[in-house]
């Protein structure tokens, strides 16, 4: 495991995205600074600089498909729709839906049926929830970090990682600015980018396994459970909650990683994955259970007086 964690971080792919990711920092950083004036827009560009450096990076190394920057584009447009467009989350998700559908159809035809069709739920679905999620997790900023820990989990469960190395190389000093800084969230844009980026590199790295998308694609973890806790606008805003949320996010992506994406057998990588996905949800219902009835008693008190 050591020879692993050393080869990769000395792999010219990592080197690249993190050289990429470090630039794409240092400008965040300046431009958050800078944009006082705004600091609400300039404070949610982690997941748009995490895009830019990893298509800029593997375009050093390779060409990038145009499917792929046109997929991501409109990715990132989706979140700017005005919100009186866009009322309900089913609407995102279909408005995310040819975005998605053309970072799909970059990857080529190598792939059996179910498998594009899970990649392209993923990207929808899963893009969707990190961005509801990234705007729960502000106290602290925790969005970035724990898309550092997806991205390291993807790599654990594919078998060819040239394509993930640059994208675990490109989050690695921006996961600084949502946490320890607290500075910058992914923001709504850069979740979509962010989520469809990992997606296709999963599914680059799967290719002949899979079991191994199966469980890369899990490795969004607590993404997507906080949109669908109860009681979640009282659980996720908590200071004291971030290291369960790291804990569990950490567990959820082990278990996706190196036992759902191991498997031979894709369908018992989804029952590992579900049943993983499951526990987490009990373990976040069990943890709002106390302080949503707190906050609910607190205010009932409050309205007696």
């Amino acid at each position: 495991m050591v020879d692993t964690v050393i080869t990769a971080l000395t792999s010219v792919e990592f080197g690249a995205g993190f050289r990429l990711g470090f630039i794409a920092a240092v400008l965040g950083t300046i431009g958050v600074v800078l944009w006082r004036r705004n600091p609400r827009q300039a404070g949610h560009v982690v997941g748009v600089l995490f895009a830019a450096a990893v298509t800029i990076s593997m375009e050093t190394a390779m060409p990038v498909p145009a499917q792929l920057l046109l997929g991501l584009g409109l990715l990132g447009l989706t979140a700017l729709i005005p919100r009186t467009a866009l009322q309900s989350r089913a609407s995102r998700m279909l408005a995310a839906v040819p975005g998605a559908w053309l970072i799909v159809g970059s990857l080529g035809t190598v792939y059996s049926t179910w498998i594009s069709w899970l990649l392209l739920a993923v990207i929808v679905v899963g893009g969707t929830f990190t961005a509801h999620t990234d705007q729960k997790l502000s106290a602290p900023i925790l969005g970035p970090l724990l898309l550092a820990v997806t991205a390291i989990g993807v790599f654990l469960a594919v078998p060819d990682t040239e394509e993930i190395l640059v994208v675990v190389g490109a989050i690695v000093p921006l996961a600084v600015l949502g946490w320890p800084l607290g500075i910058s969230k992914l923001g709504s844009s850069g979740s979509y980018m962010a989520v469809g980026i990992l997606v296709w590199a999963s599914a680059w790295g799967g290719v002949g396994r899979p079991a191994a998308i199966v469980g890369a694609v899990s490795c969004l973890g607590v993404f997507l459970l906080i949109p669908v806790s109860p009681h979640r606008d009282v659980l996720f805003s908590w200071d004291s909650y971030g290291a369960l949320l790291v804990g569990l996010h950490l567990g959820l992506v082990a278990v996706a990683s190196r036992l759902s994406g191991q498997q031979s057998d894709p369908r018992l990588a989804v029952v590992y994955a579900a049943a993983a996905l499951g526990g987490g949800y009990i373990i976040t219902q069990l943890a709002t259970t106390r302080p949503h009835r707190e906050h609910r008693d607190s205010g009932e008190a409050l309205g007696h007086l």
